[in-house]
C-alpha cells in the first residue's frame, strides 16, 4: 500500500473514531469533512480543518505528488492523529490543546 493510501487510512479512522464517540456519521468522506468540522467547531481548533484537507490531498493526489510532498502531508496527518485521538474518550485531558 503507498504511504499515501496509508496517511488517508490514518486520517480517516482517527476522525471516525471521534466522530463515533460523539454520535456524528461518518459513512463517506463528506460526513468525515461534516465530522472534522464538528471537532475543530468544538476545540475552537481550525487547523483540524487543514490537516484533514492534506490528508484528502493524499488521497486524492497520492499519484501525482512528489515523494518530498508526500512526507510534508505524511507529517500533517501525524499531527492531525495526535490532536484527534486527545479528543477521544479515555484520552489523558493534559494532551488536550
Amino acid at each position: 500500500e503507498r504511504a499515501s493510501d496509508m496517511g488517508w487510512d490514518a486520517a480517516a479512522q482517527m476522525v471516525k473514531a471521534a466522530a463515533d464517540a460523539r454520535g456524528l456519521e461518518h459513512h463517506d468522506r463528506a460526513a468525515l469533512n461534516r465530522a472534522i468540522s464538528a471537532l475543530a467547531d468544538e476545540t475552537g481548533d481550525s487547523k483540524l480543518r487543514y490537516l484533514f484537507a492534506a490528508a484528502g490531498n493524499l488521497y486524492s493526489f497520492g499519484d501525482l505528488l512528489y515523494a518530498e510532498d508526500i512526507e510534508v502531508l505524511i507529517g500533517d496527518v501525524a499531527l492531525l492523529v495526535e490532536k484527534v485521538e486527545a479528543l477521544l474518550p479515555g484520552a489523558p485531558s493534559g494532551e488536550r490543546e
